[in-house]
């Protein structure tokens, strides 16, 4: 499962439960991921979620989590 997931893009997160468990699934099974970048809902903040994910082992050496800010997401 995700053998050649590469890159992945949530957007509208609200940082709940079920979306934060399916970053851990995504993190732990896909072993090429390069990028896992997340878009917030407005006027959510995810600041403990977000530091949780961000320091999350992950099977793929090259993945990184990016949390976007609003701003970036509007673009």
């Amino acid at each position: 499962m995700f053998a050649k997931l590469c890159v992945v893009r949530m957007k509208k997160v609200a940082c709940l439960c079920n979306e934060m468990h399916f970053m851990e699934f995504v993190l732990n099974k896909a072993r090429v991921l390069r990028v896992l970048s997340v878009y917030p809902s407005s006027g959510v903040t995810c600041s403990n979620e977000q530091a949780f994910i961000t320091e999350h082992p992950r099977v793929s050496p090259d993945a990184q989590v990016i949390f976007m800010n609003r701003e970036s997401a509007n673009k």
